[in-house]
């Protein structure tokens, strides 16, 4: 099943902490009353990985995407997509 450490208020996860899902994937970051906010880092079992900004469990703000066969985005997200930024492909290529 999912596990999580880290700060708790009144049975809530706020402040800093880990989620691990029993799928694999792990949410290790800020809380606000049980949300991810703030600056977290998303990490899926296949390698994926997003670093960023968090608004009520949104990617939200700044980030970066890195996929595990080398690419990337990095720019600014909006409830959950990326709208503005740089994609870097596998060969290298970088598109804005």
């Amino acid at each position: 099943g999912d596990s999580s450490e880290g700060e708790w208020k009144l049975d809530i996860a706020s402040g800093q902490g880990t989620y691990v899902k029993s799928n694999g994937n792990v949410y290790t970051g800020s809380y606000v009353d049980g949300k991810c906010q703030g600056y977290g880092v998303y990490t899926f079992p296949n390698g994926n990985k997003y670093e960023g900004d968090w608004v009520n469990n949104l990617k939200e703000g700044s980030g970066k995407i890195f996929w595990a066969d080398g690419r990337q985005f990095v720019g600014r997200f909006k409830r959950d997509c990326p709208v503005q930024g740089e994609y870097t492909d596998t060969a290298g290529a970088v598109y804005a």
